[in-house]
């Protein structure tokens, strides 16, 4: 046994270092670049070993964060970024300035105004597979009442800033509207899963959105709308026109894996026929009056179901989905026939398995 504090890889060379790390997967090799400076430098001196760099940031909870450049692997409720090799990262300072050799970083950064623009390091972004990228930013104090909540567009300097990303596959977008969203995934060739949700979403934003996937079939897509900022527990709404409803144009023919509605938002015309959809969950659809009479058996794929304050449909036509595996239906005072439905599907589906807890 080793008497001594020292690492027992501190004399191994690096070639032997990198050998090993070569046999290792993402997080196996990102833990060790914690294990000593031996092996974080030998993994650092060599760009193809760096574990795949995944990034989920959101803006406004960047004043709250700092990045220390001892940190080799940083992970946060609100920021996840690997690898962390130490060129990478800087501190945030007090003023709010983002570092400049972040592979993410926010721009003007202040109470009032957090633009995120994804710039740094080239060979790091490179590497980058997977980013989310948040543009909501919470209601700001203004020293006697907090204003409104905000919601970003895209900004035109997006899919520049991210043309390194030569292998990012997996993006994920909460924003409002759609401008520059098919420039964005054009720039990125090895793109191939889009999330993209849309906060107070206007009837233009959707068809906006519509469009825009309409040109991107190589992409497997999980789409959100929403009337309103926030989520279905914590609503905020812009003003009174929160309670316009967005009615959404066909989606079929879309690439569209899951579908999340939240608020006065309409059902697609053709919702029967999204025959690739894996998951349709809806919240709050107050304005929802009636389903189609159809049954759900065109809805091939179609295995998980979440219905939430929102009109019941029938669960015999419900039924007739195939590949249903999980329906979610809470009770809630606004829904009368949530129990009904449950009751029923359960005698026709057995296999489904049915989650009836009450709503929150």
């Amino acid at each position: 046994m080793p008497t001594s504090r020292a690492s027992p890889f501190a004399q191994l060379p690096h070639d032997l270092l990198q050998r090993v790390a070569a046999l290792l997967g993402d997080e196996d090799r990102t833990a060790m670049l914690d294990v000593c400076g031996s092996w974080a430098a030998a993994i650092e001196a060599a760009p193809a070993l760096w574990p795949t760099a995944v990034l989920a940031l959101a803006p406004s909870a960047l004043n709250e964060f700092e990045l220390r450049k001892d940190e080799y692997a940083t992970r946060d409720r609100s920021l996840t970024i690997c690898p962390a090799v130490d060129k990478v990262f800087d501190a945030i300072d007090s003023d709010h300035n983002a570092a400049t050799s972040m592979v993410e970083r926010a721009a003007a950064l202040s109470p009032r105004c957090r633009r995120v623009r994804v710039q740094g390091d080239e060979r790091v972004k490179r590497r980058l597979v997977r980013l989310a990228l948040d543009y909501r930013l919470p209601p700001v104090w203004n020293g006697d009442s907090f204003e409104d909540a905000e919601v970003r567009s895209l900004e035109s300097s997006l899919a520049a800033d991210l043309s390194a990303a030569t292998r990012l596959s997996s993006l994920e977008l909460r924003i409002t509207g759609a401008q520059h969203l098919l420039a964005v995934c054009n720039a990125l060739p090895a793109l191939r899963e889009l999330k993209l949700d849309l906060y107070w979403c206007k009837t233009e934003h959707a068809q906006q959105a519509v469009d825009a996937l309409r040109q991107l079939p190589q992409l497997a897509v999980s789409m959100g709308i929403q009337s309103y900022w926030g989520t279905e527990a914590a609503p905020s709404y812009l003003d009174t026109d929160g309670w316009e409803l967005t009615d959404l144009p066909p989606l079929a023919g879309l690439p569209l894996t899951a579908l999340r509605l939240l608020g006065n938002v309409s059902l697609p015309p053709d919702l029967l026929q999204l025959e690739r959809l894996h998951s349709l969950e809806l919240y709050c659809l107050f304005e929802l009056t009636g389903w189609s009479d159809e049954p759900w058996s065109t809805l091939a794929q179609l295995s998980q179901l979440s219905i939430i304050e929102t009109l019941m449909p029938d669960a015999t036509k419900v039924a007739a989905a195939a590949r249903l595996s999980e329906v979610h239906a809470p009770d809630a005072p606004s829904v009368e026939r949530a129990a009904e439905f449950r009751s029923q599907l359960a005698a026709l589906r057995p296999d489904v398995r049915i989650t009836p807890e009450t709503a929150s």
